[in-house]
C-alpha cells in the first residue's frame, strides 16, 4: 500500500508520521526522564524552565525557515544567539549593568556583527527570498509543493 494513500477519508500513515512524530518523541522523552529521575525531573520548576526557554528557539526557528527553504544554511544565527544570551547575562550579573541597558547593548552589538558578516549571499534573508522566488518561477515541482502547503495552512 502506498504511504500517501488515504483509507476511508482518514489521514495516511506517512502524513500522520510526518505530522506527529516529533510530538511522540517528545512525549516518550518526558516519560523516560520521569521514570529515570522521579525526584528531580517532573517538577513544576523544571516544566516552567523548559517551556519558557523554548520561546527564543521558536523565534529563531521561524527566522531560519526562509533561508533553509532556499538551501542557504547559515550557522552563524545560533552562534550569534548564544553570544547574545551570554553577553546579556555577563553584563547583568557579573558587571552589574541594568538588564534593560544590557539588552540594548547586546542588540547594538548583534546589529554590528550582523552588518559585518551580513551582505553575503549565504547570510542574508533577502537573498533567500530572491532564491525562493526564482525557484517558484523555474521549478514546477517546488511550486506545486508550496501551493500544497499553502492550501493546508489556509484550510486550518
Amino acid at each position: 500500500m502506498n504511504q500517501t494513500t488515504k483509507i476511508k477519508g482518514k489521514m495516511s500513515a506517512g502524513s500522520f508520521m510526518q505530522r506527529y512524530f516529533i510530538f511522540a518523541i517528545w512525549v516518550f522523552l518526558i516519560v523516560l526522564y520521569t521514570v529515570l529521575l522521579p525526584k528531580s525531573f517532573p517538577t513544576w520548576l523544571n516544566v516552567t524552565t523548559m517551556l519558557s526557554s523554548k520561546a527564543v528557539m521558536l523565534v529563531l526557528s521561524l527566522a531560519l525557515m526562509v533561508p533553509m527553504i532556499a538551501n542557504d544554511y547559515d550557522m552563524s544565527v545560533g552562534a550569534l544567539m548564544t553570544f547574545s544570551a551570554m553577553m546579556t547575562a555577563v553584563m547583568n550579573v557579573w558587571w552589574g549593568v541594568p538588564i534593560w541597558v544590557a539588552v540594548a547593548l547586546v542588540i547594538i552589538i548583534g546589529a554590528l556583527i550582523g552588518a559585518a558578516i551580513g551582505g553575503r549571499n549565504h547570510a542574508t534573508v533577502l537573498h533567500s527570498c530572491k532564491a525562493v522566488s526564482n525557484l517558484l518561477e523555474t521549478d514546477k515541482a517546488f511550486r506545486r509543493q508550496v501551493e500544497e502547503i499553502e492550501k493546508k495552512v489556509l484550510a486550518q
